[in-house]
């Protein structure tokens, strides 16, 4: 949109500090931001649609992310012993 980031955050109501953040990756849009951003855009990318690709990028966090399976391995004692019959 070749905008500022301090104007956009006034366009949708939100402090820009919060905006940063979330562009940054600190922090994840809340569903106000969700909505807003589906009224900003008049629907052409629906909330649920942001809703999804924040969906996607835990999907992928959960799924690629070794550190974090290594740390809560140590927390699972007594693990299920499931064989083929």
């Amino acid at each position: 949109m070749n905008k500022k980031n301090r104007d956009f955050a006034k366009d949708i109501s939100i402090d820009e500090t919060e905006l940063s953040q979330v562009l940054g990756g600190h922090r994840k849009p809340s569903e106000k931001i969700i909505i807003r951003l589906e009224i900003h855009s008049c629907k052409t990318i629906p909330a649920i649609t942001w809703y999804r690709l924040l969906e996607k990028e835990k999907e992928h966090e959960i799924l690629t992310n070794k550190t974090i399976r290594t740390t809560e391995r140590r927390h699972v004692k007594n693990k299920l012993q499931i064989g083929i019959a």
